[in-house]
């Protein structure tokens, strides 16, 4: 487990913007629990990727004690920028999936680093849920586009990753949405 200073940067370089490397992506299926560890050899061949993370608060079992974790969002995906050549020499890597459309990956990964900078409550869910598409019109999260689901009474837009087929929600007041048509 990496000590909080110790994680890598969510995106390398980190002030390269996600649509500088459009037209590169591609998605690493990575074996369990190995994100960081990929994520921290991108870096240190000068590789490109775009590995979200959050933090996690868990509750320990032995103390109850309130502990914070840097997790993967997207567990078992890191996205990186270059050919699938460049990683065959990393551990950990299962497969390179390349990204079709590399303009829709690209609006999906800002959408959801956006909601990361809010500091929002955010849920993984293992693939969207049907529902109507909205985008919010109001707020710090106006102009992100999701779909609307309801859980444990309250409303959620839940925006997803077409490629590693999960999303994330946030929680969001019905009146902050417009239809989509």
């Amino acid at each position: 487990m990496y000590r909080q200073q110790d994680n890598p940067p969510s995106r390398f370089p980190e002030e390269r913007p996600l649509e500088a490397d459009m037209g590169i992506w591609m998605v690493a299926c990575l074996l369990s629990r190995c994100e960081k560890a990929v994520a921290t050899e991108f870096c240190a061949q000068g590789m490109g990727y775009y590995l979200p993370l959050f933090e996690k608060k868990v509750r320990r079992k032995d103390n109850h004690k309130l502990r914070k974790t840097i997790v993967p969002l997207f567990p078992g995906y890191i996205a990186f920028a270059g050919a699938a050549k460049d990683v065959l020499t990393i551990q950990n890597i299962a497969r390179v999936l390349p990204v079709k459309n590399q303009r829709l990956f690209v609006a999906e990964l800002l959408q959801i680093q956006r909601i990361l900078n809010q500091g929002a409550d955010v849920r993984l869910h293992a693939r969207p849920a049907p529902g109507a598409r909205v985008r919010v019109a109001h707020g710090p999260f106006s102009g992100i586009e999701g779909v609307v689901i309801s859980q444990e009474k309250e409303t959620r837009l839940q925006v997803g990753i077409e490629m590693f087929g999960q999303a994330v929600s946030i929680r969001i007041e019905e009146m902050e949405v417009e239809k989509i048509r």
